[in-house]
């Protein structure tokens, strides 16, 4: 495990690569790493808490290993270089904030036993263009978006429309339940 603030504010961090054998990146772990601009998580990585790499402004490059499960509050706020993420299989719940004001954040993938993105989880990433989005997912938290750029895109389900439920989306003032409809294998709110 990374223990807490371990490597707060390390002000010449520019690379990570957590090992297969560490199983956490505990809360600001590796918060105002300012230098940082590449991370790997391994493997057998469960969580990566509160904050874990909040403000690493420089960071493009993530790759996150398949065992992850919690992507917890802020983890990865203010990370403004960031521009693509793949959010692993068994991941159930993306948490409050966890990706808010990533300003470059262009497209993400998000894996397939995803069921909640929670509150601003994606607020203010202005360059926001694609979101592929499961069919596990059921509820997005209020005020996810501020995004006006968005392309929702989720798999075909069964050739039917598919409802969602969300909760003030601030793409158009799209509220409460919207569904989506199928057009050339990408849906539209």
């Amino acid at each position: 495990m990374v223990s807490c603030k371990r490597f707060f504010a390390c002000a010449n961090l520019a690379s990570v690569t957590i090992g297969d054998a560490v199983t956490a990146s505990r809360d600001e772990s590796f918060m105002y790493c300012f230098e940082l601009t590449s991370v790997t998580i391994g493997n057998s990585v469960e969580t990566i808490g509160v904050q874990a790499f909040q403000q690493c402004i420089k960071l493009t490059t993530l790759i996150i290993g398949n065992s992850l499960r919690i992507i917890d509050r802020q983890a990865f706020h203010k990370c403004y270089e960031l521009e693509t993420v793949t959010i692993p299989d068994l991941v159930e719940t993306i948490r409050d904030n966890a990706f808010e004001e990533c300003s470059s954040l262009e497209s993400v993938t998000i894996g397939k036993s995803v069921q909640t993105i929670k509150l601003k989880a994606f607020k203010d990433c202005s360059s926001l263009t694609t979101l592929i989005i499961p069919e596990s997912v059921t509820t997005i938290g209020n005020n996810t978006g501020n995004i006006s750029n968005l392309k929702i895109t989720t798999p075909v389900y069964a050739g039917h429309r598919r409802s969602i439920y969300i909760v003030s989306f601030s793409l158009a003032n799209v509220c409460q339940k919207s569904t989506f409809r199928k057009s050339d294998n990408s849906y539209s709110l």
